[in-house]
């Protein structure tokens, strides 16, 4: 069964990525349009989804299918190698959307239209699919594909198959191999859909975590126990992340007094902005300016 669902694949590529992140670093919610393919060649990290939090180490892999809304959470600096590619070649995304994911944030909508097809999965098996441990070789093929310019048609036909090679190492006898996510069923979706409910909505002033909890149907303090288990901070100091994100980004890509940044952002009082952005980046919001 493994040997027939596999003879299906026919990817066509999307973008590829590479880089380091700092620890601490948590990604917004987002949901892509193909299959991503992310290998932790250092560090420690989380990827956390519904259907559960995969706990990844150097050397993991994991396979996030289109549509599935999902985050990426540093536990110490990582550094991550990421393929984007469809299973049929069939992703309209790849051609018409400026970006192959939509954050939980963006003013974008997700788009289901454009993303890739996902296959039937065989018994026993589902996305996302997640290594802990790969062949020693695995490395080594992600470096060479990143390498490979697809500046023509023979190149372009040895990267496909380096990303086949690269493929076939990630299933390799994938009936033992596969790994479930690691985490409690509703636990983990309140934790992350009052992630997500954050990531779109941080900007609003009236959300605080009391209405987060009854909008989640539990407790505050079984909200931030929630958080404390996935984030190793509250909810509210989450919340206090996504401001200070997001004036960030208005300091150094808009015309926009601090005071209106302030009030942008969420925050009812400007001079307390000042003191949390002071305290949290060790600068005031002025010297960060570009």
């Amino acid at each position: 069964m493994l040997f027939e669902w596999l003879a299906t694949l026919n990817p066509e590529h999307g973008p590829v990525w590479s880089g380091s992140w700092p620890r601490g670093r948590i990604e917004p919610n987002r949901r892509i349009y193909d299959f991503e393919l992310v290998y932790f060649s250092r560090g420690e990290g989380r990827i956390v989804t519904e259907k559960g939090t995969f706990y990844c180490v150097g050397g993991s892999a994991i396979l996030i299918p289109p549509g599935m809304t999902h985050c990426t959470i540093a536990d110490s600096a990582v550094e991550r190698w990421c393929i984007h590619f469809d299973w049929y070649s069939d992703c309209r995304a790849h051609r018409e959307a400026p970006l192959i994911f939509v954050y939980a944030d963006d003013v974008r909508e997700y788009r289901p239209e454009l993303a890739a097809t996902v296959p039937p999965l065989p018994p026993g098996m589902d996305f996302p699919f997640f290594r802990r441990r790969l062949p020693p070789e695995f490395p080594e093929r992600v470096r060479h594909h990143f390498q490979i310019y697809p500046d023509s048609p023979g190149r372009m036909l040895e990267r496909k198959g380096i990303l086949l090679e690269i493929l076939g190492l990630l299933f390799q006898e994938a009936e033992e191999s596969s790994v479930p996510g690691q985490g409690e069923g509703r636990s983990n979706r309140t934790f992350f859909r009052t992630k997500n409910r954050i990531d779109g909505s941080f900007s609003d002033p009236e959300l605080c975590v009391s209405r987060l909890a009854e909008e989640a149907h539990v407790t505050p303090n079984h909200l931030s126990r929630v958080f404390k288990r996935e984030l190793g901070i509250s909810p509210l100091d989450y919340l206090l992340v996504r401001h200070l994100e997001h004036a960030s980004k208005l300091l150094r890509g808009t015309p926009m007094t601090v005071r209106e940044i302030a009030f942008a952002c969420g925050f009812h009082d400007p001079n307390y902005f000042i003191r949390v952005y002071r305290k949290r980046t060790g600068v005031p919001p002025g010297a960060s300016r570009s």
